[in-house]
Order: structure tokens, then sequence, then C-alpha cells
């Protein structure tokens, strides 16, 4: 079913907050704000009997509490607005310190009437201004020696902390993705599976804002040696909608780790959410993942339409893999898409190939099936959707690094040159050019190291395309733009190859 757009989400690539606050959210807060005056009177008996050093653990340990009263607040009253959460937090936070601060008071005052400890306490409470004058004159006289300054420094610190920690956790509840059809929040999901760690977290987070159905491309199987991974979260509204967060996790030393945010509560618009998750469980199994990566047939269907392939029969190898590509087997419908693409272009059917290797990208969202799509565009005579297409691949590229920068560039150029358009692949030669003038080195183990064709190949490949798009002498200036911008052997190649351009036009 298609996804109901998400009012409160505008125009965002992710989850919005609405701002709202469910009738008798204060009643509730009030409720069950009063979970903290237990913890008030446990905290305040813990700091006067335990050694100085460890109060500052049990201070914490208070304010963890608070903290978690706010997030069961936000929880149960459905609070989709920060400020309000923060708000409340703190007023209940100093109610919690207030009421410690008397049940403390009452404990210094009365250390030998237990028994009258929660009734003084609560006299106290009642009475802001007795409660005032027994601090003022503790705080003149107390039994540790301190004085009274330093005395309402140690209060207020402690005031300090509780607040500082009380609306941590109900911000986070805040921004939790709410489902404001069914007015309850959305389902959490944990993708139970480990993926590889995002190398370029700031590149796949732009990609899925633009696309997010490649979210199953940038999502690569993990390895078990390997310290650091990626751990994805689903949500799942009643409406049709769905969000996702994925995280990187970074050991440390010890068994300690960090946790960076790649994207938090991104929109997936129109997916089929159970299919994605399926769809990742595969992703995740190193053992699926080898398969697909090795190009291993996965269906034994298709062994006929294959064979006549490989004969070059392409017309009878296309008709007898077209009944399967609606296939709900996603091996078997992915290779029966693509064998039928691979027809279509073998027999130059650019248009038809087009959709076939859309089903592709579809169920494989792989940098070299983007690749295809804008190659076969440009052969259709769509230039624009090849140029989308390439922009797609390049940016997949760039957060999945399948291959080398370079050879998507040399590819598209390539397949420009072929649909007699060399002129609009000139941008992407200056591209080409501006990459070896930024290595400056042209030693043959530098450009493999960098992934980077021969320097003799590149000029040798692009000089009929550069020569045809801009005229020969035009052409050869735009090569000599290179001299100086390279190693000195790269400049002497330069040269020398020049030099014979020129005797052969001489010639």
């Amino acid at each position: 079913m298609p996804a109901t757009p998400d009012v409160h989400a505008g125009k965002s690539a992710y989850y919005q907050p609405s701002g709202k606050v469910a009738r008798g959210a204060l009643l509730i807060g009030m409720g069950y704000g009063l979970a903290i005056v237990p913890g008030a009177f446990l905290y305040a008996c813990a700091i006067m009997r335990a050694p100085a050093w460890i109060n500052f653990i049990v201070l914490l340990m208070f304010g963890l509490w608070i903290a978690v009263v706010v997030d069961l607040v936000a929880l149960k009253a459905r609070i989709r607005n920060r400020v309000w959460v923060v708000r409340f937090a703190i007023a209940l936070a100093l109610c919690a310190w207030y009421f410690q601060w008397a049940v403390w008071m009452a404990m210094a005052m009365q250390r030998q009437h237990t028994g009258m400890l929660v009734q003084s306490a609560a006299v106290l409470a009642l009475h802001p201004g007795a409660l005032l004058a027994a601090a003022t004159e503790l705080a003149l006289h107390n039994a540790w020696g301190l004085g009274a300054l330093p005395m309402v420094a140690v209060w207020l610190m402690e005031a300090f902390v509780l607040v500082q920690m009380a609306p941590g956790l109900g911000q986070g509840r805040a921004v939790q993705p709410f489902c404001e059809a069914s007015g309850d929040w959305a389902e959490q999901i944990g993708v139970r599976r480990k993926f590889a760690c995002i190398d370029q977290p700031t590149e796949v987070a732009h990609l899925l804002e633009q696309a997010p159905q490649q979210l199953p491309s940038v999502l690569t199987a993990w390895s078990a040696p390997a310290p650091d991974y990626a751990e994805v979260t689903l949500y799942r509204c009643h409406a049709g909608i769905a969000y996702v967060s994925i995280w990187n996790v970074r050991a440390r030393r010890g068994s300690t780790s960090t946790t960076q945010a790649v994207v938090v509560a991104l929109r997936l618009p129109g997916v089929d959410l159970d299919a994605l998750i399926e769809k990742l469980i595969v992703r995740a199994d190193p053992r699926t993942a080898r398969t697909q990566d090795d190009g291993a047939p996965a269906a034994p269907e298709l062994a006929s339409p294959r064979a006549l392939f490989q004969a070059a029969r392409f017309a009878d190898a296309y008709l007898r893999a077209l009944v399967h590509v609606q296939s709900p087997q996603l091996g078997l419908r992915l290779e029966a898409n693509r064998l039928c693409a691979l027809c279509c272009m073998r027999q130059n059917r650019w248009v038809e190939a087009g959709p076939f290797w859309e089903a592709v990208f579809d169920d494989e969202p792989a940098v070299r099936n983007a690749l295809q799509l804008a190659a076969c565009a440009v052969m259709a005579g769509a230039f624009e959707a090849g140029h989308d297409w390439f922009g797609r691949a390049r940016a997949l590229n760039a957060a999945t690094r399948e291959q080398p920068p370079l050879a998507l560039l040399t590819t598209f150029v390539s397949a420009l040159d072929a649909a007699g358009r060399p002129a609009a692949a000139m941008r992407w030669l200056d591209e080409i050019r501006e990459s070896y003038c930024a290595c400056r080195d042209t030693d043959p183990t530098v450009l493999f190291a960098n992934r980077m064709p021969l320097f003799n190949e590149f000029l040798e490949r692009s000089a009929p395309i550069v020569l045809a798009a801009l005229g020969r002498q035009p052409g050869l200036r735009w090569y000599a733009a290179m001299l100086g911008r390279l190693d000195e052997a790269g400049n002497v190649e330069l040269g020398q190859w020049l030099d014979e351009q020129e005797r052969s036009v001489a010639g």
C-alpha cells in the first residue's frame, strides 16, 4: 500500500516532531512524578550515611532515576514537544532536589529520632521558610567544619547536576518517530544483524537523503573479525510511513565503544518495510553476499537462455528469459531481468533494455547497475536521463567504493562517444585530466595504487574523443595544458606524445 504523506515532516528528509502534547499530559506527569518521593528519601539517607567519596556516584544514580521518570512520562503522555519535556524535567528535578533537601535536613536535625523522620521532612517541605532557616543554621554551624559558602556551593552543584541529567532520556523520546494518524509511537524494529561500518557517513547521509531507496546498497555484510560495525533501526507507522536510523559503532580500547549517527529517523517514502527487512537480512549474511558478488548462477531455470546467449542467439535467449522476469524468487528474477537487458543491448534495442536494467537496479541497487542504466539511456538518446543515472551511480559509488572513481568516468565517456556525442563527454574528460594533474605522479605503481589507468592509456584512449569534439589543434592544446602540472616523467611522456601528434599531421 502506498505510504501516506507525513504532514509533520514538511520538506525535510527526516522525521520532524509535531510539537503536540497529549491531553492530560500534566496530570500524567504529576502522577508518575510521585515516584521521585521514595527516590529522594533513599538518596538523602544514602548521602547522609555514605562516605563522602561515594556521594557523587549516589548523586548520579538519583539523577538517572529522575531521567527515567521523565522518559516514562514522555512515553505515556505521548509528548512530541522537546521544550515541554525539558521544562517538565527541570521542574521535576528541582522538586526532587527540594524534597531530598527536606529529608536530609530532617535527618541532620533529628538523628536520634528517626521515627519522626518522615513527619519532620514533610513539615519542612511544606514550610519553605522553616526549611530555609534550618539550612542557614546548618550552613553556618555544620559538623564538617565547612563555611557557609562552601556548603551552599555543594547544594547548588547538587541541584545543577540533577537539572542537567533530568531531561536526557525524555528529550530523546520526544523526537522519536510518532504516528499522528494512529496517535501512538511508531513501532521500533531493530535489524538484528551487524553491517559493515560506513567509512564515509557524510556522503552516505547525503545519498540517502536524495535517494532513500538506495538504503540496501550502502549496507554491506559485516566481517566477523572487524571491530567496527553499523547498526540499523527501522520505524513503522500504521499509516504506511517508515523511517530508518543508522549508527556506526566503533571499538575503542578495552571493551568501550563510541556511537556515531549516520542518519537518524530518515524518511523512507513508499517503501515496503517487510520486503526491505528481508533484503537487509540477506545483505547482512556474508554467505549470501559472497554468492551475489561472485556472480554464481542463482537460477537453474535460466540454464537454457544462458546457453543461447553464449551462442549469440540473443533473440531466442531473450524470449526464454522473459517468462521469469516477474518471478517471486529474487535470484531468478534478478538474473532473468539482467539477461533480458543484455540481450536487448546486444541487438541495439537500447530503449527496451532500460526497463530491464531498472528492474535489476530495484532488486540490486549496485553501482554497476546504475552505470548500465546511464550508458543504456545515453545509447537510447535519452541524454538527460543518462546524466541523471550517472550522477546517481557516482553518489552511490562515493558511499560504497564499489568501483574506482575514474572507472565510472571512462565508462560513461565511452558510452557518450559510442552514442555520437563526443562534445558531451568533454566535461567528464576535463575531470579525468584534472585527476592526473592533481595526482602529479605518473609512475605506473602510483597510478595503480590510486586505481587510475596508466597515463599512456589515458592519452591513447581519450585522443579520438577529444580531437573529434574540439578539432585537432584545439584538442592538442587541451592536452598541452597539462604540461608543467605533472611530474618530470609525465611531462616528458606528454611532450613526446604531442610531438608525435604534430608530426603525424605534418606527414
